[in-house]
C-alpha cells in the first residue's frame, strides 16, 4: 500500500483543521449502495463543502467520465456527456492553494479520460471542448467557506 500524505503541515492542521482523506476510505465511502443510483446518472449533482485537494471529486470524475465512456456511441456524444459530468460536480475549499491542486487535478483526469475517448473513436481532439472543460471546473471548484456560507 502507498503511503498517503494525510497532512501537509501541524501548522495547517491546527489552524485550519486540514486532514485529507485517504483514497480507500473515499471509494468504501462511494461504493455505499444508496450511492449506486446517484453514481449511475450523469447529471447527479454532487457538491463537497470541504473539498481538500479532490479526493472525493476526482473520484467522482472518474466514476462519472467512465459511465460517459459506456453511455456514449461516437466521440461527439462522449464530449457531450462529459460537459454534463463537468457540470454536475462543485467544490469549496478554504484554503486557495488547495483549491489550485483541486483545479489541476480535475482538468488532469479529464485529460486523461478525453485522451482515451478520442483512440477510442479514432477522432481529433477539440480545444473547444477543452478549454470549455478548464472554464467549467475553475468555475465549479471555488475558494471559500463553506461554513460562513462566504464563497
Amino acid at each position: 500500500m502507498v503511503d498517503e500524505n494525510l497532512i501537509k503541515s501541524n501548522e495547517r492542521v491546527k489552524a485550519h483543521g486540514e486532514v485529507f482523506t485517504p483514497k480507500r476510505i473515499v471509494k468504501q465511502m462511494l461504493d455505499q449502495p444508496e450511492l449506486v443510483e446517484s453514481l449511475n446518472d450523469l447529471s447527479t449533482t454532487f457538491m463537497e463543502p470541504a473539498a481538500g485537494e479532490g479526493a472525493f471529486l476526482t473520484e467522482l470524475l472518474r466514476r462519472k467520465l467512465s459511465l460517459a465512456n459506456r453511455l456514449s456511441t461516437d466521440l461527439k456524444s462522449y464530449e457531450a456527456n462529459a460537459e454534463i459530468v463537468l457540470s454536475s460536480l462543485y467544490g469549496i475549499e478554504l484554503l486557495e492553494d488547495n483549491v489550485e491542486v483541486l483545479v489541476m487535478r480535475m482538468y488532469h483526469i479529464f485529460s486523461q479520460y478525453y485522451f482515451q475517448a478520442i483512440r477510442k473513436w479514432n477522432g481529433e481532439g477539440s480545444r473547444k471542448v477543452n478549454s470549455s472543460a478548464m472554464t467549467i471546473i475553475a468555475a465549479n471548484m471555488q475558494q471559500g467557506d463553506a461554513i460562513k456560507k462566504n464563497y
